[in-house]
This record gives structure tokens, C-alpha cells and sequence, in this order.
């Protein structure tokens, strides 16, 4: 008989170990991408507040100006926030899933859902719902929100109020608001939703998102990132937030530029067979979500063959870059692409369906007009579906 090798138990703990080691979170890589589209893979310790990035594994010299996103692996791994009871919807189409929110003159405070304490000027608060049946009247109201006077949801029975008037002060005993030449209060147990007037929103857009895991999203002006706390500052208010708690950033900066929040100088749409599809701002001419190779974009053009779309560019810009490709699903399209600096051609690929897309990385050193160029190719212009996505404009710092 074959007697059994003895155990080892040292050893098997120093696999044991060297495993939960590589499979713990902390030693999962950071992804940053860079606003020309390069990627670096690391661990990201630290964000100053002149916007130095540091980490292992990260280039030195990288700035926040420099990246477009940050995809955090440990938020990615954490446990799921509970479940909100409030959605407080903010100017840009960003929300926040709370368990709490209260408004006192021009702050709005928020308890985020798993638990961090947040403090927003008024001027970003487009609505507040609390989650549930008030919601099938609260979305048509956010919607088409008033010019001068805000509307407030209130429970009466079975029912549901909507009164227009002027809100005053929310707080978690109870609601007050101007009705009809009159303050009222009500107890908070009623209240079920706020839309604000569109008057008083701000317009501009925040250079940095902070997502959450769990699906909020924070506006902020700057953030910092030190010992595993990253601290994010808007409208002069600073809050904390655990590293762990965030899935990712999203930047933005007077570096770059969508096209598609450009309006074209000129436009030229010349359809040969088919019936017109004008070109649309982050959307298929179909009307569709943008998508190539099964990948869902939320900017960029959709365009139809034959067309020719001119943007006026101002002095500085060195690089367009972004993705083209005929639309994801289409059993049909075949086009030439092409990208024109002032009437010269940088840049021509074919593109059919079913294709991987083609990846823009274009010099435009010197550029003033810059025109995307869809031409058909087999099949006249059927099916001639392309997306430009995430095509973008970049100046040198």
C-alpha cells in the first residue's frame, strides 16, 4: 500500500491567503480614461486639489482635467444601499435615491439612501418624489414644470392633491408652503412629491458626476480623493463620501467637447431612395439610443447617407476622436465615412453592417471646419443607419 502524503496545512494557508489577497477588492484595478480614449489600469489613492492624480499603476503627471472617467473597482464590489424612499431629481437629469430630504431657504439637505449626508443648493433641486403611487402624477409634472410657481403633491385620502403655489420650507415634521394668498403647513405624512418652478433652475453644467453605487448621482464642482474619503464640494457646500461607496466619475472639462452639443454651421442631407431621416443629437436618425457592437452610447450623432455635417471649431483643437459604425440590429448598411478639415480629408473608412465599428483618433491641429461626411456605398442608401458615438473635440491643455 501506497501510504498518503502527510498534509500540509502551512502551505495550503499560503495559497488560502495569496488567493483572498488577488481576489480582494482593494487590490482590484482602477480603470481612468483618458479624454483622447487611452486607459490606464491601477490602484488611484489620491486626487489633489490641484487635480494631480496619484496611485500605482497611474502615469505621472495626469491630471482630472486629462480624463474623461474613472471607474472605481471597489465601489463596483460593495453591498447594495437599502432601499429609498425618496427620489430627489436634479437639473441635468441626475438623482439621487434618499431616505431622507429637507429644504431650508436655499439648501436642500439630503440623507442619500445609504447614508451619506449631502447639501445641495436649492437652484440644482428640480423635484422630489416619494417613491410609489405618487409617481404616475409627479412624472408628467416634472416634465412640464411650471415658470413661476412650484407644485406640491400632497396625499387627501385615497387621492392625490397637486396644488400650485410657492414651497417655503420642507423638514421632516412637516411641509410648508404659500397657497392661495396663505401659508399652509401639513404634516409631512402627506406630502408626496415637489416639482420646482423652471425659473429659478440653474442651467450650468457641473464638471464632475460622482456615481454611487446603488444608482445616485452627484453633481459637483470639485473633488478631492485622500486616505479613502473622497470629499466633493458644490455651491460652496463640502461633503464626504467613503471610496468604497462610489462606482465611478464622470469628468468633465474646457478640454473637450461633444458634436453633438455643437450646433453644425451647415448641413447638407441628400437621401437617395429612402425617405428623409434628419441627423439627431445623441440619438439613431431612428430615434433609437445610440449603439455599436451591442455597446449603448448616450452621446453622440446619428446620420443618414447622404449626409454632410459642418461644425464651426475654435483656434486650439487637436484631436477629434469617438467611435462610427452602421447602427447595432440593422441587417443592412453599407457607407463610406469620411472627415473633412476645412474641404481636406483626414480620415475614410467603409463601414457595413455587422462590422466592428472604426475608432476616431483624428488630428485636427489648425481645423476651423470640421465636417463628418456620410456617403452611401452598395445597396444605394438602404439601411444606411451610422452612428458617430462618443465623438468628441479636444483641445491641447
Amino acid at each position: 500500500m501506497i501510504a498518503s502524503p502527510k498534509p500540509r496545512p502551512f502551505a495550503f494557508l499560503l495559497l488560502l491567503a495569496a488567493a483572498c489577497y488577488l481576489s480582494s477588492p482593494l487590490h482590484a484595478a482602477d480603470v481612468l480614461e483618458e479624454i483622447g480614449g487611452a486607459s490606464h489600469t491601477g490602484e488611484l489613492r489620491e486626487i489633489r486639489e490641484d487635480g494631480a492624480v496619484l496611485g500605482e499603476g497611474i502615469p505621472a503627471g495626469l491630471e482630472l482635467s486629462a480624463l474623461r472617467s474613472v471607474q472605481a473597482s471597489i465601489g463596483a464590489q460593495a453591498d447594495s444601499p437599502p432601499a429609498a424612499a425618496l427620489r430627489v431629481d436634479l437639473v441635468g437629469g441626475l438623482a439621487i435615491h434618499a431616505s431622507q430630504a429637507e429644504i431650508e431657504g436655499e439648501k436642500v439637505r439630503i440623507t442619500e439612501a445609504g447614508g451619506v449626508k449631502l447639501a445641495l443648493p436649492l437652484t440644482l433641486l428640480r423635484g422630489i418624489v416619494v417613491l410609489g403611487d405618487a409617481e404616475s402624477q409627479y412624472k408628467p409634472a416634472l416634465a412640464q414644470p411650471d415658470a413661476n410657481q412650484d407644485k406640491v403633491l400632497l396625499a387627501a385620502g385615497e387621492d392625490l392633491q397637486v396644488l400650485g403655489g410657492l414651497l417655503e420650507s420642507l423638514d421632516a415634521k412637516e411641509a410648508k408652503f404659500q397657497w392661495q394668498g396663505a401659508t399652509h403647513a401639513v404634516p409631512r405624512e402627506r406630502f408626496r412629491g415637489l416639482v420646482l418652478a423652471s425659473a429659478g433652475l440653474a442651467k450650468k453644467q457641473r464638471p464632475l458626476t460622482v456615481n454611487l453605487h446603488g444608482g445616485s448621482q452627484l453633481p459637483a464642482e470639485a473633488v478631492t480623493l485622500a486616505e479613502g474619503k473622497l470629499r466633493l464640494t458644490l455651491g460652496g457646500e463640502a461633503s464626504e463620501i467613503g471610496w468604497n461607496r462610489v462606482e465611478s466619475l464622470a469628468i468633465r472639462s474646457d478640454r473637450w467637447a461633444y458634436l453633438s452639443e455643437l450646433q453644425p454651421s451647415e448641413v447638407k442631407e441628400e437621401p437617395l431612395l429612402t425617405l428623409p431621416r434628419p441627423w439627431r443629437a445623441d440619438r439613431s436618425v431612428a430615434g433609437e439610443p445610440l449603439k455599436l457592437a451591442g455597446r449603448v452610447y448616450a452621446k453622440g450623432i446619428g446620420a443618414h447617407a447622404r449626409s454632410r455635417l459642418t461644425f464651426d471649431l475654435e483656434p486650439g483643437h487637436e484631436l477629434l476622436a469617438g467611435m462610427a459604425g452602421i447602427h447595432a440590429g440593422g441587417a443592412k448598411g453599407d457607407c463610406e465615412l469620411s472627415v473633412l478639415g476645412d474641404g481636406k480629408t483626414l480620415w475614410q473608412q467603409r463601414v457595413r453592417a455587422g462590422e466592428a465599428p472604426k475608432p476616431l483618433q483624428i488630428d485636427i491641429r489648425g481645423v476651423r471646419r470640421l465636417t463628418l461626411v456620410v456617403e452611401p456605398g452598395e445597396d444605394l442608401d438602404f439601411g444606411d443607419h451610422v452612428d458617430w458615438c462618443d465623438v468628441r473635440v479636444i483641445r491641447q491643455p
